[in-house]
């Protein structure tokens, strides 16, 4: 069966999704590459059906008056949290989150609640993507655990992104029709890019933490980064150099530790 590439609509549903390397399933330290396997098999797909497949299940309860949010951020999720803390007489003040992140928009929208409502979130585990570009330093209070790791690989306003995915996409088409489609893909990512720059750039001043927090990874002598690191974080002495207020070490410590057996790099902040 022929495999068609969707346009318009469904086509920047698979750039929110894959373009940006949105989990950490995806690239290694060049970050921001397209997963080949899964954007072709997302191609063939409808894409909303491709990524529920191969997102964390997502689960979202009230206990205690704390909200526990564990899985990819999702429309559903988020809206689920909404509305559990606007049913609460006695509104919640803090989210323990275990997430490996999602969609640029929902995390950007999702950390702006999470910044309005003045949420402690707190990190157990791992927060990593979106959860760390957007809901982390969104926080009121940023509780880590002794092991929890806040994961980066890039955000919207990282300045390469790798397309050799996309030759490989489109090898066995003729090469006037190759480059013909490769040319079209390329000018959906910029266009969308375009558009969550300028989203990005609004919600960093809003919760007045430096952009570039997403993308120091990538930059001066990490470019060089073996492609065995999956991603880069911050001691919490970094966070606060990097304007995070109010992080809180649950057991008095930190220290960094894999993601599911992959490493990631400590970002020195000076």
């Amino acid at each position: 069966m022929a495999c068609l590439v969707p346009q318009g609509e469904a086509a920047e549903l698979i750039l929110r999704w894959y373009v940006i390397a949105l989990h950490f399933r995806c690239s290694p330290i060049k970050m921001n590459k397209f997963c080949a396997i899964t954007l072709l098999t997302c191609l063939c797909q409808n894409a909303l059906a491709s990524d529920a497949k191969d997102n964390e299940i997502t689960s979202v309860k009230l206990n205690d008056g704390v909200i526990y949010f564990n899985g990819t951020l999702t429309k559903e999720a988020i809206d689920k949290t909404i509305d559990i803390y606007n049913k609460q007489k006695t509104k919640p003040t803090k989210m323990v989150i275990s997430s490996d992140g999602g969609d640029i928009d929902l995390g950007m929208d999702f950390g702006e609640w999470v910044f309005d409502k003045k949420l402690d979130v707190q990190v157990n585990d791992y927060c990593l993507s979106s959860c760390a570009n957007y809901i982390f330093p969104a926080a009121k209070n940023k509780l880590l655990g002794e092991h929890a790791i806040i994961g980066y690989h890039g955000g919207a306003s990282s300045q390469s992104f790798d397309t050799t995915d996309i030759d490989e996409m489109y090898k066995t088409l003729p090469d006037s029709e190759r480059i013909k489609k490769k040319q079209e893909a390329i000018d959906e990512m910029n266009a969308y890019l375009d558009r969550v720059r300028i989203k990005e750039s609004k919600f960093y001043k809003k919760i007045n933490i430096p952009q570039e927090i997403s993308t120091l990874g990538q930059q001066g002598k990490y470019r060089k980064k073996s492609d065995n690191f999956i991603g880069w974080t911050y001691t919490p002495d970094g966070f606060m150099k990097l304007g995070l207020k109010n992080i809180i070490l649950i057991n008095k410590k930190w220290s960094l530790t894999a993601y599911k057996g992959n490493r990631l790099f400590i970002v020195d902040v000076n």
